[in-house]
């Protein structure tokens, strides 16, 4: 197989977003930190002062701590568990009701909190000047507008699953989203880190991918699904390297 895409006219490329774009473990952080920030500006100033990111650190032991105990608990017990685990030195309310209160607005303020890899910004900047960049994601709800994403990618530019009534990896998903845009699947090419999701999907719609395997052993690698392309790499800052 040939070291990258050089044979083919491409000129559209899709971006998958949660663990691809945006880092998900740094955001989720940033989420629970600025929730916690927001929980903790109710209470007088003569309480035990709280660090977020102390918190936080307590919270991912408590939680990682309680699933090894009983990996058969729902998801939501666990994180109900570790955190009043975690908050048990300040005065917190420690009922499951403030627990569901709190994460309800962790996950609103994952969509705002977005955190990049370190390596996209300068990874697009150097795509957009030859390819048109898009988003395909079953994420929905990210503040994009409000991200350093908004420099490369509109509204029109992002396609997710209220858009087409599927979700990845449905190939129809992927064949909606590129009549939207008026592009062959011959002139695309998917970017993502789930196997499952991004390159088997975006492979049976016609398109070839480049997969993001952090724990690749090898800094570069190639696949083939049937007769489609996949390249593989570690990083998104390979991608100028192995797209032409």
């Amino acid at each position: 197989m040939s070291a990258n895409f050089s044979s083919d006219h491409k000129r559209m490329i899709l971006f998958d977003l949660n663990g691809t774009l945006i880092d998900e473990k740094a955001t989720k952080k940033a989420a629970f930190i600025e929730a916690l920030t927001l929980f903790t500006g109710r209470w007088s100033s003569d309480e035990p002062h709280m660090e977020p990111a102390q918190v936080h650190r307590m919270y991912e032991k408590e939680f990682l701590k309680a699933r090894r105990q009983k990996p058969s608990f729902p998801a939501r017990k666990l994180r109900q568990t570790a955190l009043k685990k975690a908050l048990r030195a300040y005065p917190v309310p420690s009922d499951n009701d403030f627990a569901d209160a709190f994460f309800r607005t962790v996950a609103k303020q994952k969509k705002e909190q977005i955190r990049l890899y370190p390596d996209a910004v300068q990874t697009l900047e150097a795509l957009s000047k030859k390819y048109e960049l898009r988003i395909i994601s079953n994420s929905r709800g990210y503040q994009i507008s409000r991200s350093p994403l908004s420099a490369f990618f509109k509204e029109n530019d992002i396609f997710t699953p209220e858009q087409a009534g599927r979700r990845k990896p449905d190939p129809r998903f992927y064949q909606a989203a590129l009549k939207k845009w008026n592009v062959q699947p011959s002139e695309c090419i998917m970017v993502g880190n789930s196997w499952k999701n991004d390159i088997v999907g975006a492979a049976k719609a016609g398109i070839d991918g480049i997969w993001i395997r952090k724990r690749q052993r090898y800094k570069l690698a190639y696949r083939k699904i049937n007769r489609k392309k996949v390249i593989v790499i570690r990083s998104l800052q390979q991608l100028p390297a192995v797209i032409p």
